[in-house]
């Protein structure tokens, strides 16, 4: 996937620390908040959202998120929320490195499914609904 990513583009936040490299944020687009700009980073992002809706840039896509979808963007993938019309949103997000769920390892995991998507050989969908097979499973991860 061709994302056209700059160094400019690329947010220099150090998520997590070596020991543990995951970091959990919450975040509001709001009257005072209202976009969060064009970046992307080395680590994966996986964020529930917890009320409202917001309006996802992904990979030059735009995608509406709404209450209690998830959104996973990869690696490298160029990603910005905006405000949807005058609604407000809130989520909480981790930002993880997909060598801490192994990406680094020779097993059979990491060579079928954890390294082709960082090396974005293939692409999940970036908004998984609750009637998505996976979402009880990553829902999980929040609860």
């Amino acid at each position: 996937m061709n994302n056209k990513l700059t160094a400019v583009q690329k947010e220099n936040v150090q998520h997590g620390n070596i020991l543990f490299p995951v970091e959990r944020y919450v975040s509001s687009i709001d009257a005072g908040h209202r976009f969060i700009k064009p970046h992307w980073h080395d680590e994966a992002e996986l964020t529930l959202i917890i009320d409202g809706s917001s309006l996802y840039h992904i990979a030059f896509s735009d995608t509406e998120a709404q209450k209690d979808d998830i959104v996973f963007i990869p690696p490298q993938i160029l990603h910005s929320v905006t405000a949807n019309g005058s609604a407000s949103m809130k989520s909480e997000t981790f930002v993880f490195h997909l060598n801490f769920i192994g990406a680094q390892l020779g097993d059979i995991c990491s060579v079928n499914y954890i390294t082709p998507l960082m090396n974005q050989q293939y692409v999940l969908p970036f908004i998984i609904k609750p009637s998505h097979p996976v979402y009880k499973q990553l829902r999980k991860t929040f609860d």
